[in-house]
């Protein structure tokens, strides 16, 4: 009998100790680091939300400060803020009248008055673009605007290929997958975080479903270094050989929207692309899980092998949403590091190319009886603003886009919903909401070029 009241005072004792440590905690602030995340009236008494500027203050910002960044000759002054206004691209210049893209516009431009023939676009993301969700309605848009036809990038296979519109994959099973996951090799990845190789008499069928009726459609063969040897591209005998990581051969250009390949050796095939003669090309380059910071790893001469064989103007960089573990994560000062050296990565391999970083989009956990946006988003979205500013590359704020703070909830809440229930991911409608703002964003930055020349005639 003693020992059980022994255990019972024990318990009286620990229990009104923690008790009046939350109370002290909640009431004057104070933090005992072994009891930080224990507190007894947190449902009771709910501290204040923490909003951007609170957020902004715990982060270090002493490395943020305004400069002078030469661009095309001019210089611009540019100074951080937190980016809120949804549906437009920053590079946080302070005259608003700065394009955001200068390269990019630059050479849309160009295109325009005919001095280029194609821009190429590519996106790279998560399980958000896939079934080239968002990318099917950006590349529709862009090329209404300015021209071309044709899906662009195809993985050799793809695991979710039935639930893709734009495209259909079938490709038999022996062929063999090395990628982002089973692989830590990346550098012989290609930017998909693919690579295949065939196992025997290996076949893919691919079809465009938005090549346009008998217009012709270019079928390119993007592959790796391999001895001399022969494939087939529907049926015709073709002799192919490289001396280098990265090669682009076109197989063929006729009305066609199908190419069917046939490899019987152990060349590193990365896909086909399947485009117009001249306009925009968008590549949706999604790996399910990926956060963005796999490129770390990739070999710098192995993408500057890709400028040179298969040129990209203009790089989209859309992640964010895996970031998240766990409903509770408010710390992501890991992500920064990784995520930072991944887009020097690129910007080493990819010469003369802005590169465009999306923000993430809302992400909602169930906290208590409802769903809420996730408690570390804020933290999250600053982070993502201050890696686009300390690398130099431009910002979109497709959380503040989608419209902020329980955004996700009133997309899956709408009627017709424009999000699944697992109030991360957006479904068709939403994603071709996303995708309408991302092109209205460029657009933007183009007027702006129109509006230079214009007065430059007056």
């Amino acid at each position: 009998m003693n020992n059980h009241k022994r255990v019972l005072w024990f318990v009286v004792i620990t229990t009104s100790s923690l008790f009046l440590l939350s109370l002290l905690s909640t009431f004057f602030s104070i933090e005992y680091e072994p009891l930080k995340n224990i507190s007894l009236v947190s449902d009771i008494f709910r501290g204040p939300k923490k909003s951007i500027n609170s957020v902004k203050q715990q982060i270090d910002t002493s490395s943020i400060v305004e400069s002078k960044i030469n661009v095309d000759s001019s210089s611009i002054q540019k100074k951080f803020k937190l980016y809120q206004t949804p549906n437009r691209v920053t590079n946080y210049a302070i005259d608003s009248s700065v394009i955001a893209l200068p390269i990019f516009i630059q050479k849309l431009d160009e295109f325009h008055k005919g001095k280029r023939k194609k821009i190429r676009i590519a996106f790279l993301g998560d399980s958000m673009i896939e079934d080239d969700l968002i990318t099917q309605t950006f590349r529709t848009l862009m090329q209404q605007r300015f021209g071309g036809y044709g899906v662009g990038f195809l993985p050799i296979s793809y695991p979710a290929a039935n639930g893709r519109t734009t495209a259909m994959i079938s490709a038999s099973e022996n062929w063999k997958e090395i990628n982002f996951r089973n692989n830590t090799d990346k550098t012989t990845l290609y930017i998909s975080g693919r690579c295949f190789f065939a196992n025997g008499h290996s076949v893919t069928e691919i079809a465009d479903n938005t090549a346009k009726n008998n217009l012709p459609l270019q079928k390119y063969l993007l592959y790796g270094k391999t001895l001399a040897t022969d494939i087939l591209a529907n049926g015709k005998q073709i002799k192919v050989s490289a001396a280098t990581n990265f090669n682009s051969m076109l197989l063929e250009t006729s009305p066609s929207n199908k190419i069917k390949l046939e490899v019987n050796n152990q060349m590193p095939v990365f896909g086909i692309s399947l485009e117009s003669p001249e306009g925009i090309i968008v590549d949706n380059f999604s790996f399910r899980g990926n956060s963005g910071t796999d490129f770390v790893k990739m070999d710098t001469t192995f993408l500057q092998s890709i400028t040179a064989n298969h040129t990209y103007d203009l790089i989209v960089l859309q992640y964010g949403v895996n970031i998240f573990g766990k409903a509770s994560d408010e710390n992501f000062d890991w992500y920064s590091t990784l995520m930072k050296k991944s887009i020097q990565k690129l910007k080493a391999g990819f010469s003369n190319v802005d590169i465009l970083l999306l923000s993430t989009a809302d992400r909602s956990f169930r906290y208590g009886n409802e769903y809420k946006t996730a408690k570390g988003m804020n933290a999250l979205l600053y982070l993502q603003q201050k890696i686009a500013y300390e690398t130099d590359i431009a910002f979109y704020n497709t959380f503040m886009s989608i419209g902020g703070e329980g955004s996700m909830v009133n997309w899956v809440n709408s009627k017709p919903p424009l999000a699944y229930k697992d109030f991360m991911h957006p479904n068709t409608l939403g994603s071709a909401i996303i995708g309408r703002s991302l092109f209205e964003s460029v657009l933007y930055e183009y007027q702006k070029i129109i509006n230079t020349t214009a007065n430059h005639k007056k």
